[in-house]
């Protein structure tokens, strides 16, 4: 139980609930929302909004991640959910992703972190090109202060590349995202920093 109070945990939660008001502000852009998960982990986010936020207008989710073992699993949760006929997964590595199509939501939310500022600045540029007009796209990644910091990297042995609101706001500049069309979120527990980037 001990873990389920930390910080860092319980910023999960949060980030779900923001992955809800994300996915419900983009689901009535067009006729028919279109989303994309990168680092999509177990999907439990997907499986939880995507059917009430977007029941009737065909959704359809394409989900991504390097870990084959989490798209199996993710695979086996969005199909116990009856979900699967509007869910696609790939295992893929985001960076080498070259694709056509756009998405009224793109999520990142929890890979930025691992990557260098090259590497993340080519992430959030292929994101943002990824985005359609009246679409937003979001990243997360770990802040300095994260309170649960110490505990991640003694205990855990959980290494990340920690960022400031300016650091990431920089990162959307080499990305040629436009400075007036990026938000910038922080969780009640001062763990993760969102950048929510809205395409007009």
């Amino acid at each position: 139980m001990f873990f389920h109070r930390v910080a860092a945990v319980r910023v999960l939660l949060w980030r779900k609930q923001l992955f809800g008001q994300v996915l419900g502000r983009t689901s009535g852009v067009s006729g028919h929302f279109s989303g994309m998960s990168i680092a999509c982990g177990p999907c439990r986010d997907v499986c939880e909004f995507l059917p009430e936020a977007t029941a009737g207008n065909g959704a359809r989710f394409y989900c991504i991640d390097l870990d084959e073992r989490a798209v199996e699993y993710a695979g086996a949760l969005v199909e116990s959910h009856g979900l699967k006929d509007r869910v696609v997964f790939e295992v893929k590595n985001a960076l080498l992703l070259r694709k056509s199509d756009s998405y009224n939501m793109v999520w990142c939310g929890g890979l930025l972190d691992y990557l260098n500022d090259r590497q993340a600045a080519s992430l959030l540029r292929r994101m943002w090109s990824w985005t359609n007009a009246g679409g937003q796209a979001v990243a997360g990644n770990s802040l300095p202060a994260n309170p649960s910091r110490n505990l991640m990297e003694w205990c855990g042995d959980w290494i990340l590349i920690h960022r400031t609101e300016d650091d990431m706001r920089s990162l959307c500049t080499q990305a040629g995202v436009p400075a007036e069309n990026v938000d910038f979120q922080i969780d009640p527990q001062g763990c993760f920093g969102h950048l929510v980037m809205s395409r007009a």
